[in-house]
């Protein structure tokens, strides 16, 4: 931990603290999606499966957040509507694609933050929990090593393999 380099009431000390007791850990997981298209069918499917798995193997893992996985609100006749921009049964269909682009692009704080303005680029963000307070002389490894390596596992299998995944 860094926090050993300052002083217990250093004001950046006490702001880390009180963001952890507000958000828990300010940790996450992130992986960059390169394609074509990251729109496409296959990408999609590709990037609920592997945010999903990671959701599921991590250690610490608590939200999850990309194209595929996020609160969508939108205005209906009858109020609003919180649902995801993108199905549970991915559509294979161009019009429907280009439907759940459209509701992307709409919301203009996700474009060149969560997904780039040209659609080659995405990403997966795993917000984790806060890790256990222990004592670093007891641990066999450091709760972000474990999670990094793990991390590591699930993007690197095979099933991921032909993806462009960083």
């Amino acid at each position: 931990s860094n926090e050993s380099w300052f002083l217990p009431d250093d004001p950046l000390v006490i702001a880390k603290r009180e963001f952890e007791e507000i958000f828990g850990n300010n940790d996450y997981v992130a992986v960059l999606v390169e394609a074509d298209d990251v729109f496409s069918p296959e990408i999609l499917r590709m990037m609920r499966e592997l945010g999903q798995e990671l959701k599921n193997k991590l250690p610490y893992a608590d939200k999850l957040t990309s194209i595929t996985d996020m609160d969508f609100t939108r205005g209906t006749e009858e109020g609003l509507e919180v649902g995801n921009i993108v199905p549970d049964e991915i559509p294979t269909d161009p019009k429907e694609i280009a439907e759940i682009k459209r509701l992307a692009f709409s919301k203009k704080f996700l474009v060149n933050r969560l997904f780039s303005d040209d659609s080659k680029q995405s990403w997966i963000l795993l917000r984790l929990r806060t890790y256990p307070e222990t004592d670093a002389t007891n641990m066999e490894e450091y709760p972000q090593l474990v999670v990094g390596k793990k991390a590591l596992e699930i993007i690197h299998q095979d099933k991921y393999k032909n993806f462009n995944l960083k």
